[in-house]
């Protein structure tokens, strides 16, 4: 974790190795064991502002990463798709074309990029983005769906 990434709060060094140890997927026994500490010391900590507004921090950091990094995947692999669709093997074309039409709908090409989260100030703020990033992705439409544009509106008027 790099420092000039952290939200500066007044964390433990034993907090801040916490916070690596969970964004490693470490349950909260396996970080007490590390850490020399008792279970319920991680669940405390984890209901402390400063606490989960690190954590929170750093999981987004992890997701953009991610985000970025698929991106940059994502042209060599349509390459691939594209001189799979052009070859001479007509089950392979298949395939190929079978992914892009589940992966190309029109909802997830004509969706706008997500807004960039700004850092939550507290441990309030990050639950509420949570809340609403969860909330997107849920009500997300499927591969194949596609939204009715008077859906959207209800929606607004609700």
């Amino acid at each position: 974790m790099e420092a000039n990434t952290s939200l500066d709060n007044d964390l433990t060094q034993q907090q801040r190795t916490a916070v690596e140890l969970l964004l490693q997927g470490l349950s909260d026994a396996q970080v007490a064991a590390q850490l020399g500490t008792d279970r319920t010391t991680i669940f405390r900590w984890r209901k402390s502002e400063d606490f989960a507004a690190e954590l929170d921090f750093h999981r987004r950091k992890l997701l953009e990463q991610s985000t970025a990094r698929l991106q940059t995947l994502l042209d060599p692999a349509l390459d691939i798709l594209q001189k799979q669709l052009k070859g001479d093997d007509p089950k392979t074309a298949l395939r190929a074309a079978a992914i892009l039409v589940r992966m190309a709908t029109p909802s997830r090409i004509a969706r706008p990029p997500a807004p960039k989260h700004q850092r939550p100030r507290t441990a309030d703020e990050a639950r509420r983005q949570f809340n609403r990033a969860l909330e997107e992705y849920i009500e997300a439409p499927m591969p194949g769906q596609v939204l009715d544009e008077e859906d959207d509106d209800d929606a607004e008027d609700e």
